[in-house]
């Protein structure tokens, strides 16, 4: 895989704006610094296919009891269902019990425990996610993207010093040049012991003072990065720039705060990891920005509990959600979302990524392809996918919080709503929701400038 040239990079330090060559690259437009643009809407819409999901872990159930629920009622039903509790999660609305059921009886379990509404708010699976990455020409080397959503612009007010921008992925190789010194110690999300904390004392002390407690399931493997994923959508937020390596992230001042979400042998993630990594963001106050850039996670009728988590997350802890639509072409047909920013992915035309999943949910869309990473290895590659899309939202949200820091995660989204890249009509649409954040106004904004 090609490294771009010196003539190709894109260098940025505080108060500079340069843009070197991407004008001259065949394929790739030269985005006006003035505005101008205008997303594409398909003139046929893409054909509806729901994408399915049947990768989920066997024998396991996430059950969330209701509030009122009595213990006798919910261990009598869990008796008649052959299920057993091994582990539980949260407190209050956030409890979660991790039910092993009877090898193979997994459907006939959830069957019986969904039928009892008095006692169980949510009865789901363990559903898995694989992370959102489409093969690209490697020799497409022009971060593009960066003036597309003006980042370069918005760096002379702010390059996301003080923001933290959470990564729910496969880790993070925080040695590499980009990443190195930036990434904080993270968390790994994907271990029994994160699984099953039960924290027997949580009743008495309360979200607010599990820092430590949930501290002790910190894994090694959090900055470590073995499939290379994390690693990609973590310098596509927050590379650091002006170093003469490789490319610069959208935010890159912000700090990185890795949270492993998968299974290294198969590389995916499922929604106990992420609960249980949201979960360890609320109670150590990590990062206020998380991002989740694997497929499967728009549908709240799925994943119930993890859906109720994020709402926790964006309601009541005040952070901002930002999640890749999937790569499936496909359309996702539950509706939008307050608490969750489903983003899709645009081409250097501002057309739909031929890729990209499209639907009801989404809130806006970004470029995600040919964009400007780097791997695990330190190489500097070009990848698409709505993967890559998500955390340049991400980045876009460091921007404008760092910009005006007494803003709530409500008018910060607001303001890149009101800000974005829309169509001709302006109007919000299934492909782009309020359209491409731009970040040099909604910094602007932000400043009430």
């Amino acid at each position: 895989m090609k490294e771009p040239s010196n003539s190709a990079r894109f260098v940025a330090g505080i108060g500079l704006s340069l843009m070197i060559g991407l004008s001259s690259i065949v394929g790739t437009p030269a985005f006006s610094q003035d505005g101008g643009r205008v997303l594409k809407a398909p003139a046929q819409l893409p054909a509806m296919v729901r994408e399915p999901n049947e990768n989920y872990m066997k024998d396991v159930l996430l059950v969330m009891p209701n509030a009122k629920a009595e213990d006798e009622n919910i261990e009598k039903a869990l008796k008649e269902a052959n299920g057993t509790v091994i582990g539980t999660m949260g407190q209050g609305p956030l409890k979660v019990l991790i039910v092993k059921t009877e090898k193979g009886k997994l459907a006939l379990a959830e069957a019986k425990l969904s039928k009892d509404k008095k006692d169980f708010n949510v009865v789901q699976r363990n559903y898995a996610h694989r992370a959102q990455l489409v093969p690209n020409d490697p020799q497409f080397a022009s971060e593009w993207h960066l003036p597309a959503v003006s980042a370069q612009r918005a760096w002379d007010i702010t390059q996301g010093a003080g923001a933290k921008i959470a990564v729910f992925d496969s880790g993070c190789q925080g040695t590499v040049t980009d990443l190195n010194g930036k990434t904080d110690k993270g968390y790994n999300a994907h271990t029994p012991q994160a699984w099953s904390l039960a924290i027997a004392a949580a009743l008495d002390i309360g979200l607010a003072s599990l820092g430590s407690a949930i501290d002790s399931a910190v894994g090694s493997g959090a900055r470590t990065d073995n499939t290379g994923h994390g690693t990609m959508v973590a310098t596509t937020a927050g590379a650091s720039s002006n170093n003469m390596n490789n490319g610069a992230g959208v935010a890159p001042q912000a700090t990185v705060v890795p949270y492993k979400i998968t299974d290294d042998s198969t590389a995916l993630g499922d929604d106990l990891s992420v609960m249980a990594g949201l979960l360890n963001v609320m109670a150590t106050h990590s990062a206020k920005i998380v991002n989740i850039s694997y497929s499967g996670m728009t549908d709240p009728s799925k994943d119930p509990a993890m859906h109720i988590y994020f709402q926790a997350f964006h309601n009541i802890y005040g952070g901002i959600l930002f999640v890749s639509a999937g790569n499936d072409s496909a359309h996702m047909s539950n509706g939008v979302m307050n608490y969750c920013n489903v983003v899709s992915a645009v081409d250097p035309s501002l057309n739909k990524a031929g890729f990209s999943n499209w639907g009801n949910c989404v809130t806006f869309t970004a470029p995600g392809v040919g964009i400007v990473l780097t791997d695990r290895t330190g190489a500097s590659v070009a990848a698409d996918g709505t993967s890559f899309a998500s955390p340049i939202c991400a980045g876009i949200a460091a921007l404008v919080w760092r910009a005006n820091p007494g803003l709530s995660n409500v008018q910060v989204e607001n303001i890149m709503r009101a800000t974005a890249t829309r169509t001709s009509s302006g109007a919000w649409t299934p492909f782009f929701g309020f359209g491409m954040p731009d970040a040099f106004a909604a910094v602007r904004a932000a400043q009430g400038s």
